[in-house]
């Protein structure tokens, strides 16, 4: 018998804890191709860029891309969010432009993701018991 499941992480938690729901997780997205996942509660496009992070619970995203994606307040532009604050259902990144209408800063964002090996992706897209939108998303250089 396997391992018990870790403790589900709590907003802001320890990041032991976070590291252990990343390596449970991770073998998931593997199965489909995935190599680095990102899941957080999605705040407001206009949240600043500290208030995103403090939602984000599991982060197994490169760390550069993750400065730079917050730093710059890349959330308000990305497409790959949009349908998840939308509550769309779950869906592959190339199918994005079906879901949502893709300005040329949200192309750049997703352009410079490729530079961290986030290419494909896919995104699980759900609502909480409070209904805030959580996503999941799972990238990799392709599928």
């Amino acid at each position: 018998m396997g391992q018990p499941f870790p403790p589900y992480p709590e907003r802001n938690a320890d990041p032991k804890i976070s590291s252990n729901a990343n390596h449970w997780l991770l073998p998931y997205g593997a199965r489909f191709g995935a190599t680095n996942l990102l899941a957080g509660v999605i705040r407001p496009p206009h949240s600043s860029g500290r208030e995103q992070l403090s939602h984000v619970l599991l982060n197994a995203w490169p760390e550069e891309w993750s400065l730079r994606y917050f730093s710059n307040g890349y959330l308000r532009h990305d497409p790959t969010i949009r349908p998840v604050s939308r509550g769309s259902a779950s869906f592959l990144w190339r199918e994005v432009g079906e879901l949502c209408k893709v300005c040329l800063f949200g192309r750049r964002v997703m352009e410079e993701a490729t530079e961290f090996r986030l290419r494909e992706g896919f995104t699980l897209a759900f609502s909480t018991i409070e209904r805030q939108a959580v996503g999941i998303r799972h990238a990799s250089q392709s599928y």
